[in-house]
């Protein structure tokens, strides 16, 4: 982290226009960091996350394209006249945040969890509706990274109405502290979710929103 940052007491609201994903093949310092470009009424800001932020906050949906976000907490650099003004996210620290005010609006919507292989290889945000069939405790995790930070995480696991299948749903940071017990035997809509596949198995990281529906009569 350059040294010139100063930390800013603002709130920013904004849709995101744009975001790179920085690759590690190129420079692997960098790896898993990335920058969204930030449209606000009054100006483009570019918004850098590295570290442990980049980390908490890669998979939130409202850092896509076409979501809107507030962001608090944020770091500033110095601002020439030529270039678009840097907000910076580093650390995961109290006074961070960033919130979902609304996700891209084209997800696919999956209700059998025997499809999330295919958005899975598609790599696209998609819509899980599910049951919460349990919860896990809220952790702390030291970053494998970062020594010394930790982010908070919570495991829940999901199935479809009527099936047997069980998929893990991985919550980090604020979703993670958000989302607990009180959703155990809910069913939900988890909008702009992001599905990965480890050893064989889907997962689901992170969320844009998360919607309590009616339980369905099986009789």
């Amino acid at each position: 982290m350059p040294e010139q940052l100063s930390l800013a007491s603002s709130v920013i609201e904004g849709v995101v226009e744009r975001r790179v994903d920085n690759d590690a093949h190129q420079d692997s310092s960098l790896s898993g960091s990335f920058q969204v470009w930030l449209r606000t009424p009054a100006r483009l800001l570019q918004v850098h996350f590295t570290g442990s932020a980049a980390r908490a906050f890669s998979s939130s949906l409202g850092l896509c394209e076409g979501g809107r976000v507030r962001l608090e907490g944020f770091k500033t650099a110095p601002e020439s006249p030529e270039k678009v003004k840097e907000l910076h996210f580093h650390d995961v620290r109290q006074g961070v945040r960033v919130s979902v005010l609304e996700a891209p609006s084209k997800f696919g919507h999956i209700k059998e969890l025997q499809d999330l292989k295919q958005a899975a290889q598609g790599q696209a945000p998609v819509d899980v509706e599910a049951i919460v069939e349990a919860v896990g405790e809220l952790e702390h995790c030291e970053l494998a990274l970062e020594p010394g930070e930790f982010v908070s995480t919570r495991s829940l696991w999901l199935r479809c109405a009527g099936a047997e299948q069980v998929c893990r749903w991985r919550l980090w940071a604020s979703q993670a502290e958000r989302h607990g017990h009180d959703l155990t035997g809910q069913r939900i809509l988890i909008r702009g979710t992001r599905v990965h596949e480890v050893k064989g198995l889907c997962e689901l990281t992170g969320s844009a929103k998360v919607e309590r529906l009616a339980l369905q009569c099986t009789s």
